[in-house]
């Protein structure tokens, strides 16, 4: 519900202390300029701590199957390649 925001998806990652923590990714309106930081401000205002994503990345656009919907596989693989 952030203004500016595409749309947004997440996925759980591994976390020593909760077992799994949120991570967000998020597709930006054209136009738009947002960090990680403000959008980590903006969840942390509207969401209960432990909802609060860890990390987020931002995309240009969500990558998607080929039935058209979120691939979190993909999203999962973007993760690994920046733990």
């Amino acid at each position: 519900a952030m203004e500016g925001i595409a749309e947004a998806a997440v996925i759980g990652v591994p976390d020593e202390v909760f077992g799994e923590a949120v991570e967000a990714f998020v597709a930006l309106k054209p136009g738009i300029r947002v960090t990680e930081k403000t959008v980590l401000r903006h969840c942390a205002g509207q969401l209960e701590p432990f909802l609060v994503p860890r990390r987020v990345k931002i995309l240009s656009e969500l990558p998607r199957t080929p039935n058209g919907k979120v691939d979190k596989k993909a999203l999962r693989e973007e993760h690994h390649a920046r733990a």
